[in-house]
């Protein structure tokens, strides 16, 4: 069972870390380089934003998963623990992204 965990996250992440380097080459040329940074920042945090998937267990998943199935199994209602995860580790990102600009971008 240990295995199969590891080996299910390290093809996830590993799928995920293809899926940012394709998003980082499609946004390689935007005009707006604070844009530019916020998008890259949240879909990385769509991605690798861990969630608990069950309550009873100790196993983690991507928040984005397992929302989505939750979706599935219960209705709207489940989103709300898993989407404050993956929104609260977006505000997080966008703020560090913009403060970072601010402090190290072009004059």
């Amino acid at each position: 069972m240990a295995s199969d965990y590891m080996f299910v996250w390290s093809v996830y992440l590993i799928s995920a870390l293809l899926t940012c380097a394709i998003f980082w080459y499609f946004t390689w040329n935007m005009a707006n380089k604070e844009l530019r940074n916020i998008l890259r920042v949240c879909s990385a945090c769509v991605l690798f934003t861990p969630y608990f998937s069950d309550a009873e267990q100790q196993f983690i998943a991507p928040a984005l998963i397992v929302g989505l199935f939750d979706f599935m199994e219960k209705g709207i209602n489940a989103l709300t623990a898993p989407g404050m995860a993956i929104l609260l580790a977006m505000f997080c990102a966008v703020i560090l992204s913009l403060f970072i600009n601010l402090l190290f971008g072009e004059q």
